[in-house]
C-alpha cells in the first residue's frame, strides 16, 4: 500500500508541475501584455510600474499556493479524470467477465455516480486525507532535474496508457 500510495503522489506531483509550468507560460504572456499596454499609456509614471511589479508578486504566489489555488483545482480535476477513466476501464473489463454486472441498462447520471465514488474515495485515501500530497510535495521538491523529469515521462507513459485501456476496453465489450 505505501508504494502504491507513493506512486499515485508521484503522478499527482508530476501533473502539478506540468500544470503550474503552463499556467506560468500564460501569466508570462498575459503580464507582458498587460505591461506593455501600460507602458504605452502611462509613459515614465513609475510609480504605476511599480505597483504594477506588486501584483505580479501577489499573482504568481497566489497561482503557487499549494493548499489552494488555481494550479492544485487544476491537478485535483486531472488526477479524478484519470482515475475515472482508470474505473472506466475496469468497469467494462468486468462487464465481458461477469455478464450479470452490466450496467449498460443504467442512466448516464447512475453510471457517473457509480464509477465516481470509487475515484474520489481512491484519491481521497492516496491523496488528500490529512493533507497527505503536502508532505509528499515538500519531499519531491527537493530532488534533482533528472529525477523529476524521469517521473515527468513516467507520468506521460501512465496517461497514455490508462486513456489507452480505456479505449481498448470497449473491444472487450464487443467480443
Amino acid at each position: 500500500m505505501k508504494k502504491i500510495d507513493y506512486f499515485w503522489n508521484r503522478l499527482y506531483y508530476s501533473i502539478y508541475c506540468y500544470h503550474r509550468c503552463t499556467q506560468f507560460y500564460i501569466h508570462k504572456i498575459v503580464w507582458s501584455a498587460i505591461k506593455l499596454s501600460f507602458s504605452i499609456f502611462y509613459q515614465h509614471d513609475t510609480s504605476k510600474e511599480m505597483k504594477l511589479d506588486k501584483k505580479e508578486k501577489y499573482v504568481i504566489n497566489s497561482l503557487t499556493d499549494k493548499r489552494l489555488s488555481t494550479i492544485i483545482m487544476i491537478s485535483d480535476t486531472s488526477i479524478l479524470a484519470l482515475t475515472m477513466l482508470l474505473v472506466w476501464g475496469v468497469m467494462n473489463c468486468l462487464t465481458n467477465i461477469i455478464p450479470f454486472l452490466s450496467i449498460s441498462s443504467i442512466s448516464f447520471l447512475s453510471f457517473v455516480i457509480i464509477s465516481g465514488i470509487p475515484s474520489l474515495a481512491i484519491n481521497h485515501i492516496l491523496i488528500w486525507r490529512k493533507e497527505r500530497y503536502l508532505k509528499y510535495f515538500n519531499q519531491f521538491e527537493h530532488e534533482t532535474k533528472k529525477e523529476r523529469k524521469k517521473w515527468m515521462l513516467i507520468t506521460l507513459l501512465c496517461i497514455i496508457s490508462i486513456g489507452s485501456f480505456f479505449i481498448l476496453s470497449f473491444s472487450v465489450l464487443i467480443i
